[in-house]
């Protein structure tokens, strides 16, 4: 945590080496089985994300989260939260005081994908990073798709970016949306340009009785901003 608040990106990675997190080969991935308690697990998966290991970060919320990610398969990454779980699938918003009780209830494979930091931290991460691949692109190509997409990211990456959204949303039951819970997929549809999706969650926050605070104020105008600088 400390090389992460000084930026330090690349001594985290080599310190995850270094202890046998990284490479996630098959024996790594059992050992974290073992190393990490379920509450663990979300904390590492972020770790990861923010220290840049995106890829093993992404690999690591699958296999915790029991949600599989084909890539190429037609995965509707184009539809807004908001469109998503209107109707019978909609977010519902259950009695706060009841969170206590149902994280007693929860499976270890939902820690992960019910975390509210996890999902900022991934999504964020997934944004942001390009492959080495995408150097060859030609400036048409970019310049047509940094105005369909976040800058940044690549259109797979963007597809994977919705996913993790949408394993959290599908996750998290009515009991499980905190204020926090709700915030945090409000900033998540920010980064991938999912306006609608991001007022759509901020508007359930009414359904607790509470009222928006400082951090939903950041967390909207930061998304405005990223979204139309």
């Amino acid at each position: 945590r400390v090389l992460l608040d000084r930026g330090q990106k690349v001594g985290i990675v080599a310190n995850l080496r270094a202890l046998g997190v990284l490479p996630l080969t098959e024996a790594a991935v059992r050992q974290l089985n073992l190393r990490f308690t379920p509450a663990q697990r979300a904390s590492l998966v972020t770790l990861l994300a923010k220290a840049g290991a995106t890829d093993d970060a992404f690999l690591l919320f699958q296999h915790w989260t029991q949600c599989r990610y084909e890539e190429g398969l037609d995965f509707d990454s184009a539809r807004s939260v908001a469109a998503k779980f209107r109707g019978p699938d909609s977010i519902q918003v259950g009695d706060a005081l009841m969170e206590r009780q149902i994280r007693l209830m929860h499976e270890s494979d939902r820690q992960v994908a019910i975390s509210a930091s996890c999902v900022v931290a991934l999504v964020r991460s997934l944004c942001s990073n390009r492959r080495s691949g995408d150097a060859d692109a030609s400036p048409a190509s970019e310049t047509q798709a940094a105005s369909e997409m976040p800058k940044g990211s690549t259109e797979e990456q963007l597809r994977r970016a919705r996913f993790v959204i949408d394993a959290f949303v599908q996750s998290c039951t009515s009991v499980d949306w905190t204020h926090y819970r709700l915030t945090a997929l409000a900033q998540a549809c920010f980064l991938v340009r999912d306006v609608p999706g991001a007022f759509y969650a901020l508007a359930q926050i009414s359904f607790l009785r509470q009222l928006p605070d400082k951090l939903d104020i950041t967390v909207l105008l930061g998304g405005l901003m990223h979204v139309d600088p």
